[in-house]
């Protein structure tokens, strides 16, 4: 006689596709109840708190508890290499997306406004960076955590990084004035931000990815992703091209697409000693 499978053993033999629909739509379900039982605080406030709260803890619990992996098979490696590995991401994104305001100035494509020694620091510069700490969380543990590996598990590393990449460009197919070179960014950016959970753990993905998007809008005063946000510094797009990526923002223009490739050689020749 056949032991019963319980829940999560049925949940875990699912294909990688139907759980990570069956994820998503928890998510929005989570989202839309929530708004519901607090009469509307995502509206009112117009945050984005549970949303991400929601990407966060959705794949966690459905990893975790109910699938019954563990978070290190997620790529949350632990000790003192995870705390590098978070702060080093911190500190590319920051860096790799400085060069990229460098370069837009260095080729005339942009003019920096104000004074680089008088930074306009708001409340709102502090809540921001909250916010896109979630954010990067939020999207990293969504696609290269819960989706990445389960797709991971039946196909190979490739396979499952392209169709992440994909994903993280859905995700942002309603931002406004969105390009061809923005969705190919997107998709590569993706590919990068899967090669270095691959080869290292999450933690370097999700460090880059808040400063990345934290220092485009919120330092430098570029439009991120198409929305406008005020940052302590200010500059002008000067023209809209393929190079500076106009409306959209620089992640629409190929000096992007160039420090993104770069970005790849430098995670090919970094070494890992331990397996993530």
């Amino acid at each position: 006689m056949n032991k019963k499978l319980s829940f999560g053993q049925r949940y875990s033999k699912l294909r990688s596709g139907y759980k990570i629909v069956i994820c998503f739509l928890l998510i929005m379900i989570a989202i839309i109840l929530f708004e519901i039982l607090t009469h509307g605080y995502k509206r009112n406030y117009g945050g984005q708190y549970p949303q991400e709260v929601a990407f966060i803890l959705i794949p966690i619990i459905l990893w975790k508890y109910v699938e019954k992996k563990s978070l290190q098979s997620m790529g949350f490696t632990k000790g003192k290499g995870s705390i590098l590995s978070f702060v080093l991401g911190l500190v590319f994104g920051a860096v790799s997306m400085t060069a990229v305001f460098i370069l837009l100035l260095a080729t005339r494509n942009a003019v920096f406004l104000g004074n680089i020694i008088n930074p306009n620091i708001t409340n709102q510069t502090l809540k921001d960076l909250i916010l896109f700490i979630l954010v990067g969380f939020a999207e990293e543990i969504f696609l290269r955590g819960y989706c990445l590996r389960s797709i991971s598990e039946r196909n190979k590393k490739i396979t499952a990084a392209i169709i992440t990449s994909l994903l993280f460009s859905v995700l942002h197919a309603l931002n406004p004035n969105v390009t061809a070179v923005f969705f190919v960014n997107v998709v590569l950016i993706g590919m990068l931000f899967s090669y270095m959970t691959f080869k290292f753990n999450i933690w370097l993905p999700i460090g880059f990815h808040i400063m990345w998007d934290y220092f485009e809008g919120n330092v430098w005063g570029f439009p991120d992703s198409g929305m406008i946000v005020k940052g302590i510094y200010n500059i002008k797009i000067l023209g809209s091209n393929v190079i500076n990526g106009g409306l959209v923002g620089p992640e629409g223009g190929l000096i992007v697409t160039f420090i993104t490739l770069v970005g790849f050689l430098i995670i090919f020749l970094s070494k890992n000693n331990k397996a993530a």
